[in-house]
């Protein structure tokens, strides 16, 4: 067996999976995106925590100004028909006054009641973005903790092919290596293809039967007819 050749697709198994590697490390989901719904789902909580807030406030302030209306309207009522006033001009204005406070009294109601319902609604709406957010935020550390653990992982192993890389470098024939550095610039990284079932597992060509027996004893690398790639039989 040609121990050159044997070493230089060792070799490109180290650095097909180094580059597979450092793709995947690449491609990996860091967490930003997940960050970033969480802090667009934080920002709606708070818009509608504000909104419910100003919203319970404006509630309270229309029940407290309707509590005084009403004993406003209690307090002139009394006056009115309580056997204290006997000027008719002052009746009549006290009746009037009476009049105007039953108008506000009732446009008051009607906007409180139109303000609790939105509270209602508002509290609703503040307990499904509470749960979204919290779901998120689960979600976001999920993304994040895996991806360190993959990180970890990747880097650790392109660490050790890294390694193994620079010792089968080392023991390959000089001729041979340099060959495989220019074939592996020029043909996309890859520059050791294994013939598997009888074909270049690089460009998927059917490999002549009689260039398959040579190639474990050729002292030359035989390459395949179509993608030009060092051929090496894997057993």
């Amino acid at each position: 067996m040609n121990e050159g050749l044997a070493l230089l697709y060792e070799l490109q198994l180290a650095d097909s999976g180094i580059r597979d590697r450092e793709r995947a490390l690449a491609a990996l989901d860091d967490g930003s995106g997940s960050r970033a719904e969480l802090a667009a789902a934080e920002h709606r909580l708070a818009a509608a925590e504000k909104r419910l807030h100003d919203d319970q406030t404006t509630l309270r302030d229309k029940e407290l100004r309707l509590a005084s209306i009403e004993q406003e309207q209690a307090d002139k009522h009394k006056k009115a028909y309580g056997g204290l006033v006997s000027d008719p001009k002052e009746l009549a204005a006290l009746e009037r006054k009476i009049e105007e406070l039953t108008q506000l009294k009732s446009k008051l109601e009607d906007e409180i009641l139109a303000l609790m319902d939105s509270v209602e609604e508002q509290r609703a709406s503040v307990v499904a973005l509470r749960e979204e957010v919290e779901r998120l935020r689960a979600r976001a550390a999920d993304v994040e903790e895996h991806y360190r653990m993959e990180r970890t992982r990747l880097e650790q192993e392109i660490q050790e092919l890294q390694a193994r890389r620079t010792e089968l470098a080392a023991q390959a024939p000089p001729q041979l290596l340099a060959m495989y550095e220019q074939l592996r610039q020029r043909l996309g990284g890859v520059a050791v293809a294994g013939v598997v079932d009888g074909r270049c597992n690089a460009c998927h060509n059917a490999v002549p039967r009689d260039m398959i027996d040579r190639i474990p004893r050729s002292e030359m690398p035989i390459r395949c007819e179509t993608c030009r790639r060092i051929l090496w039989v894997v057993s």
